[in-house]
């Protein structure tokens, strides 16, 4: 048998009854556990319980904490390098295109149509991204995330537990990439497409080019 004090967490969970919140679950839980502890003071003295969402309380470790967050410190960091390499990619080419949109200026193309071109071709490129990137997590999830847990637990998981993508993960995804789209596509478009005029003018004399500089 365990040594007094020597087992492990007891873990239950539930739902919150209508117009329940943590807050007041968690007081009605501490009032238990101190009249417990009163009444079986040999068993129930060292019980504290706490009440978490349920997202948390696999992850309630502090070790674990740690390690998910300097993964998450790293794979941020990761797609921040690869997707600021492909906006500088997409900058770069808006600026060859300059010949190009002075040419679509001239023939009586608004600044508006020619920012409307290029976020609509940055949108299909971060769309495309987004398609690539589901279709990649909810295959992990499917191929290795379910075995791992099962392997890991020792035991088939509950059927509780969902491995498909929430409409939460696709709608924040597609968010990001109309974010994606305006970051690589209408600001750039912005920048190049200001003072048309003056640069169609300089470019016929021999001269211009655009210049997006160092922050850029």
């Amino acid at each position: 048998g365990l040594e007094p004090l020597g087992g492990g967490a007891i873990t239950v969970f539930g739902r919150l009854a209508p117009g329940m919140t943590f807050e007041s679950a968690q007081a009605e839980f501490t009032a238990l556990g101190r009249r417990l502890a009163a009444e079986h003071p040999a068993t129930h003295a060292q019980l504290q319980p706490h009440v978490l969402p349920y997202t948390q309380f696999s992850v309630n470790d502090t070790d674990m904490k740690a390690m998910m967050g300097l993964t998450y410190f790293f794979v941020v960091a990761l797609m921040v390098v690869v997707c600021s390499t492909v906006a500088l990619l997409l900058f770069a080419r808006a600026a060859t295109r300059e010949t190009e949109i002075l040419v679509r200026s001239a023939l009586g193309a608004s600044r508006r149509r020619i920012v409307a071109q290029l976020f609509a071709e940055a949108l299909v490129l971060a769309g495309a991204a987004t398609v690539v990137g589901l279709a990649a997590a909810q295959l992990t999830l499917t191929i290795w995330g379910k075995p791992y847990l099962e392997m890991a637990w020792g035991t088939q998981l509950p059927f509780w537990i969902d491995f498909q993508l929430s409409p939460t993960a696709i709608g924040y995804a597609l968010a990001l990439a109309v974010i994606g789209a305006v970051v690589a596509g209408v600001m750039p478009a912005r920048k190049i497409t200001r003072g048309l005029g003056t640069r169609l003018r300089a470019g016929t004399a021999g001269g211009g080019g655009v210049s997006f500089g160092g922050v850029w």
